[in-house]
């Protein structure tokens, strides 16, 4: 999601239409689409706004992770990356008690930065 706060424009990409053959509540590509995109918007609206204070944030749960970034000219990208679950053998030595290495960062602000580097610093989202 692209938000322009000086315009209140807003784009989400890819958008959440799809064409399908099947019911609405049937395709699963659709379903796909629709549930990342009310993650989005609900954590887009559950974090702190983002500020030139606090110009990223991300979070982390169950099998998903979404960061945000906000530029200078004040524009902001939110974007939600599916996890990896973690493989047995960190989840084996979890239950023995033995603390597991610790895991990287996830790839979420990386992937929101360079979505922010391919939108041009004039800021409209107007498509026009």
């Amino acid at each position: 999601v692209l938000l322009d706060e000086a315009t209140q424009d807003a784009v989400v990409a890819p958008a959440g239409w799809h064409a399908s053959p099947a019911l609405p509540w049937r395709c699963p590509r659709r379903r796909a689409k629709a549930e990342a995109v009310r993650r989005l918007l609900y954590w887009l609206h559950t974090l702190p706004p983002l500020s030139e204070q606090k110009p990223q944030q991300y979070v982390c749960c169950e099998d998903y992770a979404v960061g945000a970034l906000r530029r200078e000219d004040g524009l902001q990208c939110w974007a939600l990356v599916h996890l990896q679950p973690e493989p047995a053998s960190a989840q084996a030595a979890a239950s023995d008690g033995a603390s597991p290495p610790p895991a990287p960062p996830p790839p979420v602000l990386h992937a929101v930065a360079e979505l922010m580097s391919r939108v041009p610093l004039s800021g409209d989202l107007r498509m026009g």
